[in-house]
């Protein structure tokens, strides 16, 4: 895509948000293997904890926040390993879901919003050096949902002023519109079940991915019962199985590996994996490309999805014949973004691909916004921080009544 170095895209700054005042850090990749480093950094900005079908879940006010207004996130911050929505039973699924739909209702209510965002990064597999300095997901042992308010008012920031992975990631490529098709091929194989929830018919795909749009509220679709077991659980589910076989289609990773060896590190029972989680995948030659894409036959997968993975192999081809050949994630990943219009009341789903390492983006940059973090607490804000600090305690304090 050729744009003018004058193009702009909505961007946010935003800068540290200590909610406690303690001192507190963000967890990343390494950090994340140890769970008691992970509680230790999260529990001072606990807001508000909620008991999930006797699982303890915490809402957490955010250090590097999306967005200038407010934005918690919900997990488990017990010694449980859970790196993705498959881990959560069904039961407690649903309970969790009624949460979700508690902070989005508050949400609607808060002044100067104009989209509530709920969605998560993806990738628990994906290490590597690269992967530590900005890849999909940080906390990568826990899986966490995001809710931030988008305000009305959110200016445009040139692409020129963006680093080059932001750059990338809210261009998208030609990789990411393939995979968006791909991820509609599964999709509307399912429509029976996806379909009560999606408007299958108008999907569309794009250098960012795939969107679809929802047919009620968010709240509404929260408050169905059935909801996560029918339809967040099992796309997870076609996701994670989608991105592992892909990776072992295109490359030498060993997911079921890599994942046992995170979550015996996460858990205690062996120390200092790092070094075999950074190692770097080799990307297979084309003709074992091609021959393994066309072994997926065996496990369900239409002539359709083949096609469209031979579609993708291409690019691959393409990319791994150019000068600069670094481009594969270790492990493939995604992410996967809700978000509700407040004033035309429209509500999709969109889903990024994480493809390549140089596309830092995220759930943010999937809505084509482009996000910028300062490095530490600005002391400018510091009446806005207290405004938000009032705003997530009466958050806290109705989720902590129900």
């Amino acid at each position: 895509m050729s744009l003018s170095k004058d193009y702009s895209v909505p961007g946010v700054e935003t800068a540290f948000f200590p909610f406690s005042g303690k001192d507190t850090k963000r967890i990343g990749h390494v950090e994340a293997l140890d769970q008691k480093t992970v509680e230790e950094n999260l529990r001072p900005n606990v807001i508000a904890e909620v008991n999930v079908a006797g699982n303890p879940w915490s809402v957490t006010a955010v250090l590097s926040p999306y967005t200038p207004l407010a934005h918690v996130m919900l997990l488990d911050l017990s010694k449980r390993y859970m790196p993705d929505s498959r881990y959560v039973s069904d039961q407690e699924g649903k309970e969790l879901m009624a949460t979700c739909q508690k902070i989005v209702d508050f949400q609607e209510g808060l002044k100067d919003s104009r989209f509530i965002n709920v969605g998560y990064n993806w990738s628990p597999r994906s290490y590597g050096e690269s992967e530590e300095k900005g890849g999909f997901q940080s906390l990568t042992t826990k899986w966490h949902i995001q809710f931030w308010n988008q305000p009305e008012s959110i200016k445009n920031v040139k692409l020129s002023s963006l680093i080059e992975g932001s750059r990338r990631a809210i261009l998208g490529n030609k990789f990411n519109r393939r995979f968006g098709d791909f991820i509609n091929e599964r999709i509307v194989n399912k429509k029976d079940v996806f379909g009560r929830y999606l408007d299958v018919d108008s999907t569309i795909t794009d250098n960012r991915g795939i969107e679809i749009p929802l047919k009620e509220s968010l709240s509404k679709v929260f408050s169905k019962p059935e909801f996560f077991s029918e339809f967040l659980k099992p796309l997870a589910g076609d996701l994670d199985e989608i991105t592992k076989d892909l990776t072992e289609s295109f490359s030498t990773r060993d997911n079921a590996q890599i994942e046992n060896l995170i979550k015996k590190e996460f858990e205690g029972e062996i120390c200092g994996p790092l070094a075999i989680l950074r190692q770097e995948p080799r990307l297979l030659p084309n003709d074992e490309r091609t021959r393994r894409i066309q072994l997926l036959e065996k496990k369900g997968y239409s002539r359709k999805a083949l096609d469209l993975l031979m579609n993708l192999n291409k690019i691959v081809k393409e990319k791994t014949e150019s000068p600069k050949n670094n481009w594969f994630r270790n492990s493939l990943g995604y992410a996967l973004v809700f978000s509700q219009d407040l004033i035309n009341k429209k509500t999709v789903m969109r889903i990024l691909p994480g493809i390549l390492v140089e596309d830092r983006g995220g759930v943010v940059e999937a809505l084509g916004v482009a996000i910028t973090r300062r490095g530490g607490i600005d002391p400018s804000q510091k009446e806005k921080d207290e405004e938000k600090r009032v705003i997530l305690k009466e958050l806290g304090t109705r989720l902590d009544n129900h």
